[in-house]
């Protein structure tokens, strides 16, 4: 019993694998749009010392034949070890906890179906939504001066060079990883370079005629009527 047994397990697996082409879902993954809800983690250097900013966000990945285009949105939270924190030119401190980033990237995707490798380039604009000047002021003037210079060292847009991968692990679903450098600037509370990792799971959902597709029937040979040989039939 047990040979035979261990027999017909072996003959269903064999059916099993030879089930054509046609009848398994299409796993490519190109043309399809993946959405997921990311996070991760981003290392900068700040006047303290190195620190850690977390964020959670969604992004948008649109793919092609060997390439594909990003889109993400993420809320940054500096307030993982203390307050984020940077200096003017003229040595007073600047504290922030919160920020957003908007990123746009080109990327090239070289590899298989299920895994892919992501390399490109885009850009990132980057906003510190709450800073806060510290220190003391000689008069209100002053202190409205101070804080339009703020504001307007708040906000840039950088050029982003990312790499990462996509790992298919159902027909419409994966995990998606990347790595994203953004390099040092001179006119930004965050002068130093950063280096940001994010992660997530991502969905395709079915496009429109794709849906449609799957809802189309083709009628049986058996359901069209039939008729005596040389004969044809009007309908009234």
């Amino acid at each position: 019993m047990g040979k035979r047994s261990a027999l017909l397990a072996a003959v269903a697996l064999v059916l099993a694998m030879a089930t054509p082409a046609s009848a398994q879902v299409d796993t490519s993954w190109r043309n399809k749009w993946f959405w997921g809800a990311q996070g991760g983690a981003t290392i900068y250097d700040a006047p303290t010392g190195t620190e850690l900013a977390v964020s959670a966000g969604g992004h948008w990945l649109i793919t092609a034949g060997t390439s594909a285009l990003y889109f993400a949105f993420d809320e940054t939270f500096y307030s993982v070890r203390g307050n984020g924190s940077a200096l003017l030119a003229d040595g007073r401190s600047v504290t922030f906890d919160n920020g957003q980033r908007i990123q746009v990237s080109i990327l090239a995707v070289p590899g298989g179906d299920r895994f892919n490798i992501l390399l490109g380039a885009g850009f990132v604009i980057q906003r510190v939504t709450d800073p806060v000047a510290g220190g003391t002021f000689a008069s209100l003037q002053e202190q409205l001066n101070v804080q339009e210079q703020i504001d307007q060292l708040a906000t840039k847009a950088f050029l982003a060079l990312t790499g990462g991968f996509q790992l298919r692990f159902l027909p419409r679903w994966a995990i998606f990883g990347q790595y994203q450098f953004t390099p040092s600037v001179d006119d930004f509370l965050i002068s130093s370079p950063q280096h940001t990792f994010d992660a997530t799971a991502t969905a395709s959902p079915p496009r429109r005629n794709e849906a449609a597709s799957s809802l189309r029937v083709t009628p049986r040979s058996s359901d069209l009527p039939r008729y005596p040989s040389g004969q044809f039939h009007l309908g009234r």
